[in-house]
């Protein structure tokens, strides 16, 4: 329930926005501005806004607030709205940098996200039990891109067309 409460906003946007307010959006002004921001909030976190937000990670994932002081819960509501924002303007920022043509990777990868989105969680769970993500040192970058690429691979040979047929037989319809 976590997971859903916490992720809401995204899945109501997705719902909610239609394509032709993306191509409106895309066509602004707005968007170049998103796009900076975005790059802009990325690099910071990429350079080493680890240790100055990692107190500050859990704010957005759980509903469980008593883990933070009184004074702090005050602005809890806040530090929701910066993190929400900022992931929008992430999210925004990407989509303006998106070919608008079909890409065949990435279209494929797209039409395929159900599997992924399910079979990454008991992988990440097995990985995380036999204890990769305490050998992982996120101040390493060459580890972060390894992480990354390895990432990118998982979701390479999840989203590929053989475990969506799969994917497809054990849905329920």
């Amino acid at each position: 329930l976590d997971r859903v409460l916490s992720f809401a906003p995204f899945f109501y946007a997705g719902y909610i926005l239609k394509r032709e307010n993306l191509n409106q959006y895309l066509k602004s002004g707005y968007s170049l501005l998103l796009s900076i921001i975005a790059f802009a909030i990325l690099l910071f976190i990429f350079i080493g806004a680890k240790d100055l937000l990692s107190d500050h990670f859990l704010i957005v994932y759980g509903a469980d607030f008593n883990r933070y002081s009184d004074g702090y819960q005050k602005i809890l509501w806040f530090s929701n709205l910066v993190w929400y924002a900022g992931a929008m303007a992430v999210i925004y920022g990407l989509i303006r940098i998106i070919p608008s043509t079909e890409t065949p990777v990435i279209s494929k990868l797209g039409r395929n996200t159900l599997q992924v989105y399910m079979l990454h969680r008991p992988l990440r769970d097995l990985l995380q039990y036999a204890g990769l993500y305490g050998i992982i040192n996120p101040h390493q970058k060459i580890q972060v891109f390894l992480l990354m690429a390895g990432a990118l691979i998982l979701t390479v040979l999840l989203g590929n067309n053989q475990i969506k047929k799969v994917s497809d037989r054990i849905q329920i319809k």
